[in-house]
């Protein structure tokens, strides 16, 4: 009789105290992926646009269309909306982050761009240009 009740408290005792090691697991897992894992390149070459530096819709388009020059099939795993610069960019850098409140996917740090920015001046031109050839007559009106 000793020896069943000595049984039951052990098997009692050990059921007892594996609920509370399985009660105290994280089951949120730890993701180890970092925003600057998502990329092949980080030299976006030669941009430009109409501002005196690039915005973040700019350096979005640009990062999307120098990864997929790698790899085609390259995707952004975010919208830009929730993309963020960490300082000012400059003409020749600029580095990103992801928006603080957003967490999915979870992409943490941040990534670094070189590239060289250049503005496109808009200028108004009135002048009328005519090119004429043997078989083709051009008028060219650029305002």
């Amino acid at each position: 009789m000793k020896k069943l009740l000595s049984l039951l408290g052990t098997i009692s005792l050990f059921i007892t105290s594996s609920s509370s090691v399985v009660s105290c697991i994280d089951t949120k897992p730890t993701i180890k992926h970092t925003l600057k894992d998502e990329f092949k390149t980080f030299d976006l070459g030669i941009i430009s646009g109409t501002s005196e530096i690039p915005d973040i819709k700019l350096i979005y388009e640009e990062i999307k269309k120098s990864q997929r020059e790698i790899d085609e099939n390259w995707k952004w795993a975010i919208e830009s909306e929730y993309i963020i610069f960490t300082k000012e960019p400059t003409i020749e850098s600029c580095t990103i982050r992801v928006m603080e409140g957003y967490d999915y996917p979870t992409l943490t740090g941040e990534a670094t761009f070189k590239y060289n920015y250049k503005k496109i001046e808009q200028k108004e031109i009135s002048e009328i240009s005519n090119f004429q050839s043997e078989k083709n007559k051009w008028r060219l009106v650029i305002h």
